[in-house]
């Protein structure tokens, strides 16, 4: 993957999320990559708040140039309506403004952290991606989340075992609309889940309540009354009820 990335003549905009892919690529494209490397941060409503803390800590802690961009995917009125393409909308509205801030500053490429393992899944976001000419040099290179972390780890990377965060529209039921008081809800009761020690976590919302997503060896202590009934009491004291437990286990990222 270095040699692809010395062959990225004038530069390039990496797109940091903050999670461990999108900062070991920013890390490989600072030694490899010829001329100017900056990282662009989408900051929205669409993400948890501490993302955008975790990125201003990897960009200081790498002594990468870091910029922040405003935006609002809920007004597309595809993004807003959570059908089966909303990734598509969000993703032309984001890196777009990546790829137009990109140009600004003299960048000839825009590059994302998407792994071999997100080309396995059904992304309409890919899509949007191709269309507007980003590059995966991760996911190019064959790299899937367990090399990365590897990578990340031997690099001493910041975050290298950190759980892995995905966009809130994402805990929403496809096909109801997206609206900021759920995924404010979603976001709430995922970091009381996590003051109690329970992460990775997805807490998805449907017009039935709330359901919780834990990995494989989570469900049998969550099976305990006891413990399941605390949890319960503290997600409705944040506002999130009814809250059921998911009887797939959610993989561990």
């Amino acid at each position: 993957m270095e040699a692809a990335l010395r062959r990225l003549e004038g530069g390039a905009a990496v797109a940091l999320s903050g999670g461990v892919d999108s900062t070991l690529l920013l890390h490989l494209a600072r030694r490899h990559v010829p001329g100017r490397v900056a990282a662009f941060h989408l900051v929205t409503s669409l993400q948890p708040a501490t993302e955008r803390r975790w990125a201003a800590v990897v960009a200081q802690r790498l002594g990468a140039e870091l910029h922040f961009l405003h935006l609002d995917p809920l007004s597309v009125a595809d993004v807003r309506a959570n059908g089966p393409r909303r990734c598509y909308h969000c993703k032309r509205l984001l890196y777009g403004a990546v790829r137009e801030q990109a140009a600004a500053a003299g960048l000839a490429h825009v590059l994302d952290g998407s792994n071999a393992d997100d080309l396995d899944d059904d992304r309409p976001g890919l899509a949007a991606l191709a269309e507007l000419g980003v590059l995966h040099p991760l996911a190019e290179a064959g790299m899937g989340k367990g090399e990365i972390r590897r990578l990340a780890r031997e690099a001493g990377l910041p975050g290298w075992n950190r759980p892995a965060q995905s966009c809130l529209a994402t805990r929403i039921q496809v096909g109801q609309p997206l609206a900021p008081e759920r995924m404010t809800l979603v976001e709430r009761g995922e970091g009381v889940l996590r003051r109690f020690g329970v992460a990775p976590v997805r807490l998805r919302w449907g017009p039935a309540g709330f359901t919780l997503q834990v990995p494989p060896d989570y469900h049998p202590r969550l099976r305990d009354p006891a413990l399941w009934g605390l949890l319960r009491r503290a997600l409705e004291a944040a506002g999130v009820a009814p809250v059921d437990l998911d009887p797939r286990p959610r993989p561990s990222p």
